[in-house]
This record gives structure tokens, sequence and C-alpha cells, in this order.
């Protein structure tokens, strides 16, 4: 007689049902709050990527051909700073092709002229420093310190003769019996007393001091009883000019709305214009300029005073100077005045008060461009580990003006620190001063931290006002930088350099770009006539905006891809995809400096490409692998429960199937309750989903939760549908073997240890862990990726200014996934540990009653426990390394990470084997036979 009936839930013990609806109703509920959790993380990292991208101003980066570094090439960077030294390469009609071509938005260039010096003259207070009846002599020194005070210069003394009478200028007479001006004071008494003027002199020079005379009259200032004296402190300044097209400029980056002082410029064709020169005049071709705020330099200046006023000053008072310094003003002086102190940024608004406006001539020493320097770019060497390596070198004083047959080149002085180690080479170009030479006219001033694109993730350091400063990598060179960034100094063939502080229009390059008014001076110290500073293919670079891009969208990628690839054909020029690009750091260890600066190791922003592309794919795969993995490690517990229940059942199920039970009524039974518990479990953890998506607002509370009812039923059948096939081909004979045979008694006489014990059992009887041990191996793969990606990134995602922001929003959910992974691995554990309790009593009582001791019981589940999570964490690792080196992780940076993961999932392991080991007091002798 065949038996019709079902046998319905009873065949599925009740601590397995128990696990499968704990596992379940835990999976579900995370599976309905990760996918809310990661679809709202998935929209934001969209709206942090495209909102930065828009706001970093421009998608392409055009270069003249071949402009690209060796070091750009071996890493597929982008060097910041780059545009300090490209010379040009890119003509005016390509930019018009660009400007011309469908699709583009915005095509605007920079042209860079050069390093201009401008003198900046900063006036400093000696104080109530004489009486003004008879006159004393003041002597200062000046410190000069820069690379954030690692590197410092002391230049000769200064000597000032002061005196209460009046001075005049004497030119030398006609017939050529002396040379060169001399001061005369007119003394009260009707005589003369004559005062050779210095010869030039470099602010470094260290070849002994001169001595100037002035009055005191031309220096008081003040009322009453205070009288104070005011005396000038020349401060050499380097600037970086370029040239932009201002409407386009402006367009791109918004640079005329962060004007703070005058106008934005305006093109047009420079004329020549009248400048005062003291008592006389002179020619200049207008260079409009604006200018930024505030200096991107650092150079600091302390000055001693001291006060000679005795019988040294009363020799000099009556012979008069002939150029030899008596030695008495070497020595110690009378008396000390206190320090007198300055910094760029006082000599940086000296200079632009001095500065000739469209209304006033302003100073000759900070307007007229009488040189132009030019740096090549910066040459670095990569190691085999990657590390950059930038060698220095003793520069060439030829590109200063020294040794140079120029009029007006010939001794040109070199600014403190400029002669320091040099890292680039420079080239010198020298203005005819009789031909109107380049005068510098300030039409505004620019705040830059006003720009839009200061407030972009992506921190391109790739515009005409981008910093790119680096900074100490290590505790030693975080010292001798004074922890902070490099400042970059007056030395331009120096390591950093600042933006260009000076914008100009491309109309005013006529000014730079005439044969006839310039000289180059070449390194062997001849002089290349009809040179300009300025090339005939003037552009150095061109940032692209795409029209309709506004976020990193398939359609904007594509859009901006076609342009670019249009650019490159048409005009066989460098193009580099910007969009979606962030800064990352590059480690470079720079040779030691000639003024106390030690070798240093620092990190700086180089630009990575593709960032956002690649943060937003890898966002909306997380989206779905995340919630999965949590899926899969439930299903790996409830495979396992359904395997136990089938093992534990097999002796009735062999019964039935003998007395006429077909296999699907036996599959149906074992599937039945299992189906039950995924029904209850995901409804009830729908609505626990609902409360808490509710609760944290997240993405679509209200329908999205119903996902969470077929997702669990779903994979609650699929775990089950194996063991329920294999109790469905249960024959009757097989069935009645017992379900712990294999154990203690197939081990052998030589497993005495207890790790030899535990390593056996799993190994005899493998089908007992197998979902455990993929269960372990889930949770260390994902946990080990993530802290590969998220921490050993190596700057192509994380690690960026862009992958640093995105990175904090993604953590919270990955993290929450991975620590799933790893509580449902040891749900599986301790369920497997609970089966071997229960399976094999005979088996461990036997022990006890051959003197095992209960604490050694335990130890042996623990020790299978371990040896179960331990396969699965040399699995896990396995399939971490190979999912990380696919994300472009290196296997060492996986395998660091598999190490803390592999300790996290046996804390788990450890966690979930206490409460099966309580329940060895059960596991006597007496109490297996009595229940069997």
């Amino acid at each position: 007689m065949r038996r019709r009936g079902r046998p319905g839930g009873r065949w599925l013990l009740a601590g397995n049902l128990a696990t499968v609806l704990v596992t379940l109703l835990v999976a579900g509920t995370a599976y309905g709050v990760l996918t809310a959790t990661t679809e709202t993380t998935r929209l934001a990292v969209r709206g942090t990527v495209d909102a930065s991208a828009a706001a970093a101003g421009y998608d392409i980066l055009v270069r003249p051909a071949g402009s690209r570094s060796p070091a750009e090439q071996a890493t597929g960077l982008v060097q910041p700073g780059f545009l300090g030294a490209v010379e040009g390469g890119i003509s005016r009609q390509q930019w018009r092709e660009i400007e011309g071509l469908p699709g583009v938005e915005v095509a605007a260039p920079v042209a860079m002229v050069g390093w201009v010096i401008a003198t900046a003259t900063v006036q400093v207070d000696l104080g109530d420093l004489v009486r003004t009846d008879h006159p004393v002599v003041v002597r200062t020194r000046t410190r000069w310190s820069w690379d954030n005070g690692a590197s410092s210069l002391t230049g000769s003394p200064a000597l000032l003769y002061l005196t209460p009478n009046p001075v005049r200028f004497e030119l030398p007479p006609d017939d050529g019996t002396s040379t060169g001006t001399r001061i005369v004071e007119d003394r009260p008494d009707g005589t003369e007393v004559r005062f050779a003027t210095p010869a030039a002199q470099t602010a470094t020079a260290t070849d002994g001091p001169q001595l100037i005379a002035l009055s005191t009259e031309l220096l008081q200032r003040g009322s009453g009883r205070r009288t104070t004296t005011l005396v000038d402190l020349q401060y050499p300044f380097p600037f970086l000019l370029a040239a932009v097209d201002p409407a386009a400029e402006a367009r791109l980056t918004g640079i005329d709305t962060a004007v703070v002082d005058g106008s934005w410029l305006t093109p047009g064709v420079p004329t020549e214009r009248t400048f005062a020169l003291g008592s006389d005049i002179e020619q200049g071709q207008v260079v409009p300029v604006a200018v930024a705020d505030r200096p991107d330099l650092q150079l600091d200046a302390r000055t001693s005073v001291g006060v000679f006023d005795g019988p040294a000053v009363d020799r000099l008072a009556e012979r008069g100077y002939d150029g030899t310094v008596p030695g008495a003003f070497l020595g110690t002086p009378d008396r000390t005045l206190p320090d007198l102190t300055a910094d760029a940024g006082s000599a940086y608004r000296s200079l632009l008060d001095s500065l000739a406006t469209p209304t006033e001539d302003g100073d000759p020493q900070s307007r007229t461009v009488l040189r132009v320097s030019r740096t090549s770019p910066l040459t670095l060497a990569a190691d085999a580990d990657g590390t950059l390596t930038a060698r220095g070198s003793f520069g060439s004083p030829i590109g200063w003006g020294y040794g140079v047959p120029l009029p007006g080149a010939q001794g040109s002085a070199v600014p403190p620190g400029g002669d320091d180690t040099a890292f680039r080479t420079m080239t010198g170009y020298f203005a005819a001063v009789e031909l109107a030479p380049p005068t510098l006219v300030r039409t505004g001033v620019y705040d830059a931290s006003r720009l839009a694109s200061g407030d972009s993730l992506t921190g391109l350091p790739l515009g005409t006002v981008g910093d790119a400063r680096p900074a100490g990598a290590d505790d030693a060179s975080r010292a001798a930088l004074d922890g902070r960034p490099w400042s970059p100094s007056t030395a331009i063939w120096g390591y950093p350099q600042p933006p260009p502080l000076m914008l100009t229009t491309l109309d005013a390059l006529t000014a730079f770009d005439d044969p006839a008014r310039w000289a180059e001076a070449a390194p062997a110290g001849q002089v290349l006539d009809r040179t300009p500073p300025v090339p005939q293919r003037p552009i150095s670079a061109i940032r692209v905006a795409v029209a309709g891009v506004t976020g990193v969208g398939a359609l904007d990628r594509e859009r901006v891809r076609s342009t670019a690839e249009a650019i490159a054909e048409r005009t066989g020029l460098d193009v580099d995809i910007t969009l979606g690009a962030s800064s990352g750091p590059r480690t470079v260890e720079v040779a030691a400096g000639r003024y106390g600066r030690p070798a240093l190791t620092v990190t700086e922003p180089w630009v990575v490409k593709g960032v956002a592309t690649r943060l937003v794919t890898a966002a909306d795969r997380a989206s779905a692998a995340l919630a999965v993995l949590v899926l899969l490690a439930a299903a790996l517990v409830v495979l396992d429960a359904v395997f136990a229940t089938v093992r534990a059942r097999s002796r009735e199920i062999g019964t039935v199937v003998a007395l006429g039970w077909r296999p699907r009524d036996i599959a149906a039974g074992v599937l039945a309750p299992v189906l039950l518990a995924a029904v209850l479990a995901g409804t009830v953890s729908a609505g626990l989903a609902w409360l808490v998506r509710h609760a944290l607002d997240l993405a679509a509370p209200g329908v999205g939760v119903l996902v969470t009812l077929p997702a669990t039923v779903g994979v609650a059948l699929l775990a089950a549908t194996g063991p329920a096939l294999i109790a469905a081909r249960t024959s009757p004979a097989r069935s009645m073997r017992p379900v712990g045979l294999g154990g203690v008694a197939r081990l052998g006489p030589r497993v005495a240890s207890v790790p030899g014990l535990a390593w056996r059992s799993v190994v005899v009887a493998p089908g007992r862990a197998v979902a455990a041990v993929l269960g372990a191996a889930t949770a260390t793969a994902v946990l080990a990726t993530l802290r590969a990606v998220q921490v050993e990134f190596q700057g192509r995602a994380v690690g960026t200014v862009l992958g640093d922001a995105v990175t904090v929003q993604v953590r919270g959910p990955d993290l929450a996934a991975a620590a799933l992974t790893a509580v449902l691995a040891g749900i599986g554990i301790h369920h497997v540990l609970g089966t071997e309790i229960r399976e094999r009593r005979a088996e461990l009582a036997t022990l006890a009653a051959v003197g095992w001791r209960t604490r050694t019981l335990a130890l042996l589940l623990t020790t299978q426990a371990l040896v179960v999570a331990l396969l699965g964490a040399a699995l896990g690792t396995g399939a971490a390394v190979l999912a990380a080196g696919a994300l472009g992780v290196t296997p060492a940076a996986a395998l660091r990470s598999a190490a803390v993961a592999t300790a996290a999932v046996l804390a788990v392991t450890l966690v979930s084997t206490a409460l099966p080991v309580l329940r060895l007091r059960r596991a006597s002798a007496a109490a297996v036979l009595a229940s069997d």
C-alpha cells in the first residue's frame, strides 16, 4: 500500500528550524535595510561626484604634443605645477580650431610668459634713532630665511651715514678726471664732504659692506617730541606671469567675479605710454595685469640694527668716504636697536601699491620688465618601487644676468635664496631698455579663494590659480618644514613653484614675442639676439569644457570622449580627459638645499584621471554585490541546517521510502517547513526593514521593502533544494547506517592529540563543515576586500581628494554588510558545532568514559571550529587577492587586509562556540545510553 500523505514539518528538527528562522530573519531584515542604504549611498555618491565634476570647471586638458613628462608617462598621472614650465607649442589657430569644434562650450587658453623679478620697497621704522645735531652711522644686516625656515642666508652689512645736514648728488665733471656720481654733504661751516656712491651689489653679496650717506631730514616722520626714522628695505619678489583670453577665462573659472579691487582684464592690443622716471620720463609698452591678492611665496627677513656714535663717526664726518669702509664699523656698535622684520605678505602688499595703474605711474622698479626667466620642466627619476626622486644640481647664474654683455643685465641682482639647489634649468631673456620695454599696469586684484572651483573635491592643480604645495611625508621632513606645506621661495628653479600671480591678456603677448626687443643669455655666455621669451606658438595649455556635461554619467562620458578624440585628430596635440579626475598623493625624494635644508621626502597631489567613473561604477556594483553576499551567507547557514536535518532523520526517511513514499513527497517534506519559516521570516523582516528605513529616512521607505519577502523565500528554497534532492534519493539500506559512525571509530590508533583529532574529524566527515567553511570564506573575502580597497587603494580612488570623500559615504553600508557576513558565518559555525555535539554524542561519551576531561572535550570542539574557520579564511583570502587584484590593489596590500579579516573571523568563531561547548556537561556515557 502506497502512502499518499506528506510528512509536513515534523522532519525539520526544532533546533534546525530555529536556526533557519533566525538566520532568514536577520538576513531578510539586513537585506531590506541594505538595499535602501546602498541605494541612498549610490545616489549620494553620484551627487557628490557630479557636483564635484561640475565645480572642477573643465573636462579636457590639451597640451603641446610631446609635453608629457617621463614621470607622467610612467605613472599615467598628470604632474602638478606643469604649467610653469611649458614654454608654449600651441598656436592661436589651433586654439580657434578647438574653440569651433562641435560640443566645445569653452576653450580657455593659458600662455606662460615666464618669471619676472619685481622689487618691493618695505619701509621699516628705526624709531627715535638719532639726535639730529650730529651724524651717526647705522649698520644693518639682514638674515633671510625660506623653505619654511629650513634654509637661511645672512647678507653683507649695509652702512647708513645719517646726518642732520643736507646732502645732494654731484655728477662727475665733463673733463674725464673722475668717474661716477658722489653724494655731497653741506656742513654748517660752509665746507663740503664727499661720499662715494656704492657700486651695484646683489642682495646675497658677502664681499663686504658698503656705505651710503643719507640726510635724516628726508627720513624723519612724526610730530611733537616723538620723531621716527624710516628706511627702505629692498625686497625682491619673483612672480610668474601668464596670459589668458579674458572672456574664455571668465566663462570657465568665473574669475571676473573674484575681483576685489579694480576690474577684470579686457582684450586689446597694448599701446605705448609715458611714465615718470624721477624728474625724467620713459616710454613703456603697456601690459595690463590682474594680480592675486596674496603671495604664494615664503621669504622672511630679520634685520639687526647697530648704531655707531663715537670718534669713528667724527672722523668719517670730517674726511668723507672714498669707498673703503673703516674697520671700526665692522666691530661692536655703541648700541643696538630691536630687530626689524619683514615677510612676503608685507612685501607683496607694498608691491601691489607700487604698481602702475591706469591713472598712476607707480614705481619704476615694480612696473618695468627688463628681464624674463623661463624654467624647464621638473625632471623626476622613478625608482623600482614607484618612488620618484628629484636630484638637485648647482644652477648656472646666466639666467639671472651674470656674465652676460647686455645693457642692464650685467650684475643683475640674485634674490636671497635665488641661487639655491636647482631642480630645473633657467634661461634668461633681456629687453632693450631704449625700445619701450614692457610695463605692468595693474587693472584689478582678484581673490582666488572666491572661485567656484575651490569647492571641487577633484582638487585639480591644473588651473591658472591652483595651489599644489608638497608636504612632508615622514617625521623628519615634517619637522624640517615646520609641520606646514612647503612654500615656494625666490629660487624659481627650485622644487616647489607657485602658480601665476599675475595674469595678462593674449593680446599683450606682443610685448614679449617681438624679436627686435629681446635677446637671450645662452649657457655658454654668448648673447642670442632677436630671441624673445614667448615663441610663435605661445599657448601652453587649453582647458576645455564640453557642452551639456553636468556629471559623470554614461552620456556625459561619451560626450567628453568624442570631443577629446576630435581635438586629438584635428590638432595632433596631447589630450587628457580630466572629467572625474582628482588629486592623489605621490611620494617624491628631494635632494638637500645649499643653505641648510636637509633632503626631504614629500607627498604632493598628482592628478589621477578617471576617479569619478571608477567610483560611480564601483558604487553601482557594490549596491548589488553587498546585499547578495549577505543573502549568500544566509543561504549557507540554511543549507547546513537542512543538511543536518536530512542526516538526523535519515532512518525515518529510509523507513517511509521502504513503505512506498514517492521522491517528491520526501522532497516536499523537507522543503515545506523551510518554506513556512522563510515566509514567516520574510514577512517579519519586511516590517522591521520598513521601520528601520523609515526611522533612518533612507531611500524608498514604502514599497521597496516588499523585495525582502521574495528574496528571503528564494534564498531559503534555493539553499534547501540540494538537501531535499538528496533526501528524495535516499535508499532504505543506506539510511540504516548510524549518523555518527566514522568519527572516533575511523580515526585510528595514531591520532592522540587534540589538534590531530580535530583535523581528522573535519576531514573524515567534510559534509558537516562545508557550508560553515564557505560562510567563513565569504566573510573573510568581504572583510579583506573592503579593507584593501578602502585603506590600501594606492591612490586610484581612495587616496584621492574625491575618493576620500566618497569613501566616507560608502564606508557605513560596506562595513555593515561585512559585519553581517561575519555574524552569519558565526551562526553557521555555531550550528555546525551544535550538530557535531548532537550527532556524535556516543563518540564524545566514549571519550569521556576512557578518561577525557570535559575541558579537553571543549578544547577539541573549539579546535575543530577554528579549523573550519581557518579553512574558510584560507579560501576567502584567495578570493580576496583575486578580487583586489582586479581592482588594482597590490597582492601585498590584499594579504595584509586578509590577515586582519582572518583575525576578525577567528574572533567571531570563538564567540560562536561558547554556547555549544557548555552543552558538553550532558555528554556522559550514561546519558547517551539512556537516550539511545
